[in-house]
């Protein structure tokens, strides 16, 4: 540890920010009085003495302060920008515009993705859009988890339509994300709340949606590619390998896991074998042998083989 002050320094301030990330309030307070406390034992123990213990110090109390300060920002904004309460906006009704910043995911009737809202405008009369309804639009920017559902089963090649970095324009309703109703349960909440997402907004009808696809620079957005070469890669996979292994098989090769048949992400689950359905370290290294093995067979230099690699693995991590 003497050694070695980057990972000493990194090692204290993530458990500053565990501290903070597990304890609120005065629950932290006093996590971080019982700190100093057996810091005597601890220095004495890991060896370290005079400017050093300020260092470790400070780089335990940066990471708890620095995680506090991004978790007391992290919040909507929405009911304070349009002056309505947050039991009031639950079930607001508008007209909302932004910009599609995620892969848009179909499961059944049901069409799901994020957006980065840029302008609200309500579309109800209730007593609840008074405040609302004085201003022409409110310019917001913040991010939704948007649900669509799809009335018809036409409705899913519409979706499959909406691209990331579209322009968007919904029509529908704010919903707070569900909590955990079972103890130890999954907190939807929560989940999103890590996001810095806040508010679902439910959408009925893929006609209550018009998208628009970017022009100009925006066309040549990397990551709106990405998404193209996925699913051309999907398609390509479920030919090669019939249901019911298609699924398993994205999710293998290029990490596509939602359409594994729950049953056999269950029993993967069970067996403690999930992380083979997530890209990780072993991916990469068969991906990196085999493009050495094609570059071998074009007689290139292993200096130049490896540059390519080197270009190439960040292109593999985008997909």
């Amino acid at each position: 540890m003497k050694g070695r002050p980057l990972l000493t320094f990194t090692i204290c301030w993530l458990c500053g920010s565990g501290m903070a990330c597990a304890l609120t309030g005065w629950t932290l307070i006093w996590g971080m009085i019982g700190m100093l406390a057996c810091l005597p034992l601890l220095l004495r123990f890991i060896d370290i003495r005079g400017w050093s213990i300020l260092f470790l110090l400070a780089a335990f109390i940066g990471g708890a302060a620095h995680w506090d300060w991004n978790d007391a920002r992290n919040h909507s904004g929405l009911p304070e920008t349009t002056h309505i309460a947050t039991k009031e906006f639950d079930g607001l009704v508008a007209e909302i515009q932004g910009e599609l910043v995620s892969d848009v995911r179909i499961d059944g009737d049901r069409a799901d993705f994020k957006m980065q809202m840029s302008a609200i405008l309500p579309l109800s009369d209730s007593s609840a859009d008074t405040d609302l309804a004085a201003s022409s639009a409110f310019q917001i920017d913040e991010q939704l988890m948007v649900q669509v559902r799809l009335l018809e089963e036409e409705e899913q090649q519409v979706a499959a339509d909406w691209k990331r970095g579209d322009a968007i324009t919904l029509n529908g309703s704010f919903a707070l994300p569900g909590e955990a109703r079972n103890f130890g349960g999954f907190d939807y909440r929560s989940y999103l709340r890590t996001l810095h997402i806040h508010w679902l907004f439910k959408v009925k009808g893929a006609g209550s949606v018009t998208a628009t696809p970017p022009e100009g620079v925006g066309q040549f957005n990397v990551l709106r590619w990405t998404d193209w070469t996925r699913h051309t890669l999907g398609s390509a996979v479920e030919q090669l390998f019939p249901e019911p292994h298609a699924g398993y098989m994205k999710g293998l090769i290029i990490g596509m896991a939602n359409d594994i048949d729950p049953g056999t992400y269950g029993q993967f689950s069970q067996l403690g074998l999930t992380h083979i359905l997530a890209i990780s370290g072993t991916h990469v290294a068969v991906y990196v042998a085999s493009l050495l093995l094609i570059l071998s067979w074009l007689k290139l230099t292993r200096e130049t083989a490896l540059t390519i690699v080197l270009t190439l693995v960040p292109a593999y991590v985008l997909l």
